[in-house]
């Protein structure tokens, strides 16, 4: 064997542990860190409480006292709108492990989707609640 061939046969087993240890860091991603992505979110108002896992399933649901005084559509709308935001962000955090991997995958075409997924529509605004208003605004002054 030549000098040269030999360089070429060392650098072809550089490049094959390189393509090694680059696979074993991608099945540790998609094997550990990936599955292990869990968010967490609560609407504005505090209404509600959920937590989502990688894929965006939902894991957690808790509703507060709040709910009491909304409406079933406010109920759902406010459930929608955590559920997308909490969807989004684990998009984003698992677009992000993935990032250095390069490439368009499957995956990454996933989490590229839910990141812009949007289920709901513009909230309306909230009807006054008549029992917090002042009297004076009730009572019509002649």
């Amino acid at each position: 064997m030549t000098d040269d061939e030999a360089a070429r046969m060392d650098a072809a087993w550089q490049k094959l542990a390189q393509v090694r240890e680059n696979a074993q860091a991608t099945k540790d991603v998609l094997s550990k860190e990936l599955p292990a992505i869990s968010v967490e979110g609560d609407s504005p108002d505090g209404a509600v409480h959920l937590a989502v896992n990688v894929d965006g399933v939902l894991t957690e649901l808790r509703l507060g006292e709040q709910v009491r005084k909304m409406t079933p559509d406010r109920i759902a709308e406010a459930v929608l709108r955590t559920y997308a935001e909490a969807q989004r962000t684990a998009a984003q955090q698992a677009a992000e492990l993935l990032r250095p991997f390069g490439g368009n995958t499957y995956l990454q075409d996933r989490f590229a989707w839910r990141q812009e997924f949007a289920p709901y529509a513009e909230p309306e605004p909230e009807p006054a609640d008549l029992d917090a208003l002042p009297l004076t605004v009730l009572r019509r002054e002649w």
